[in-house]
């Protein structure tokens, strides 16, 4: 019997996600793209705490299924980037058991360090988290009588470790791209998902 497949592009965050969603998966032939109720029911586990019944009603749903391959993406898999990625371990290894029985892909886009710490605290403002930059990487102590902190544990972030949590967790069988490789050549950076895809290459010019 072959396994069903599913291919899971999990972010990291400010990595392109937005854009890629928006305008190039839908796009892509031969692809059922984040069907809405297995979409819902899946992040329904990371929004609501890793509750047992919403991982039982995810893996009741996914029998139920009559494709034989999916292809989802949701930043929420990887988890909160304002923690430093600190629950990381604790979401690949509930996606391997919901996915049990099937040959899962990870798609990990990651991008470099100093850049995307600023970008991380662009949003945090953009979210109302209004402190300096160096608070928010945690070099200096917040005011306290500032409101609206967020707590980026940049202490914990490590995409080293992050790699290791995906070699440990699926065999090597994820795929590592380069944020500034969409930038500088994305039509290359889009084929190259195609390729991990396993569907005809396809370029979104715009």
């Amino acid at each position: 019997m072959i396994n069903k497949k599913v291919v899971l592009h999990i972010g990291m965050h400010k990595t392109a996600t937005t854009w890629l969603q928006k305008n190039y998966f839908p796009l892509i032939d031969g692809l059922l793209y984040n069907p809405h109720e297995t979409y819902v029911k899946l992040t329904n586990i990371f929004r609501y705490g890793y509750q047992d019944c919403d991982i039982n009603d995810f893996t009741v749903h996914l029998k139920t299924l009559k494709c034989d391959s999916l292809f989802l993406s949701t930043e929420m898999l990887s988890g909160d980037l304002f923690s430093g990625y600190s629950q990381f371990d604790k979401h690949m290894k509930i996606i391997n058991n919901c996915f049990s029985g099937w040959d899962i892909k990870i798609i990990f886009v990651v991008r470099e360090p100093v850049s995307w710490v600023i970008s991380c605290y662009k949003e945090s403002i953009h979210e109302h988290h209004y402190q300096d930059l160096s608070v928010f990487v945690g070099i200096s102590e917040p005011d306290r009588f500032s409101e609206a902190m967020v707590n980026f544990k940049l202490e914990e972030f490590s995409i080293s470790r992050m790699l290791d949590i995906l070699n440990k967790n699926f065999l090597g069988n994820f795929h590592v791209l380069f944020f500034e490789d969409f930038i500088n050549d994305s039509k290359k950076f889009q084929n190259d998902i195609c390729s991990i895809l396993e569907v005809e290459k396809f370029y979104e010019p715009n």
